[in-house]
């Protein structure tokens, strides 16, 4: 058997401290640097960009969905996205109405400016699933960080620094978090379920603090229960990978893009016709 010096020991243990404490550095780091591009997207005048998102459910073809953004403070609004399940679906808000426009099925539906940008998001996301069955969650986009709260992004909350990346010849800072189990509540549904492997990856822009690029992964196992067959659990999961491009910030935006002209032969959807 072979002892151990004291002095020895002691190095290890202030070693030890030494690695705890620079670990928790860089936690502290990484959501510092989430929450300075959360402020950021908050200071925005003016915003527009293109993304790109490669969206991939287990067991299922991949799909690209595209999306257009753009925004004038405070309240005045434009995205379009479109991918081939769902076709496309446009949101415009002029700061007196908001409408929501389903391509599709060439329909659209419009409602009275409902307040803030928080609350008018939150109105059409309730709108969309109540008139036009089309479910609007956003995942890791310029409205859910313009929207996010004190305490910081809804999908992920313990980041940690993994270092930097060029991302079109730019360094941007790669940080990572486990997915949030209450916002994953939120997509999964209130069943019984078991988080495997989910998390947030995010690269962010050094200099300008954009969003550069996100990936998120959230993975499951459901109980699914069917007549006559033993209950099992299933693997059940999404994986999104989304690019951010064309970001200009506090240009002039034509304020006629964000009011809506319903399309020929396209049909409203009144609250007292459901």
């Amino acid at each position: 058997m072979r002892n151990t010096p004291k002095q020895l020991i002691s190095l290890f243990a202030t070693a030890g401290f030494l690695a705890v404490s620079l670990h928790q550095a860089k936690a502290q780091d990484a959501n510092a640097i989430v929450k300075k591009m959360v402020q950021t997207y908050k200071s925005f005048n003016t915003y527009t960009e293109t993304s790109e998102a490669k969206i991939a459910l287990l067991g299922a073809p991949s799909q690209i969905q595209t999306t257009v953004f753009k925004f004038q403070k405070p309240s005045k609004f434009y995205v379009q996205t479109s991918d081939p399940q769902s076709g496309t679906l446009a949101i415009y808000s002029d700061s007196t109405q908001v409408s929501i426009y389903g391509g599709r099925q060439n329909i659209f539906t419009k409602r009275d400016y409902a307040g803030n940008f928080v609350s008018t998001v939150r109105t059409y996301e309730k709108v969309a699933k109540d008139m036009l069955d089309m479910n609007i969650t956003q995942i890791i986009s310029p409205i859910s960080l313009m929207t996010a709260g004190e305490n910081g992004l809804r999908e992920g909350k313990n980041f940690r620094y993994l270092g930097v990346k060029d991302v079109n010849r730019r360094p941007a800072h790669v940080i990572v978090s486990p997915v949030d189990l209450d916002w994953l509540i939120t997509i999964v549904g209130k069943q019984d379920f078991i988080p495997a492997s989910s998390q947030v990856k995010l690269w962010i822009d050094k200099q300008s603090n954009l969003l550069v690029h996100a990936v998120i992964q959230f993975v499951w196992k459901a109980k699914v229960q069917r007549p006559g067959v033993k209950d099992k659990m299933i693997l059940q999961g999404l994986v999104l990978d989304e690019v951010h491009r064309n970001q200009v910030v506090d240009k002039p935006i034509d304020v006629n893009v964000f009011r809506f002209s319903p399309p020929a032969g396209s049909k409203q959807i009144f609250p007292e016709s459901r």
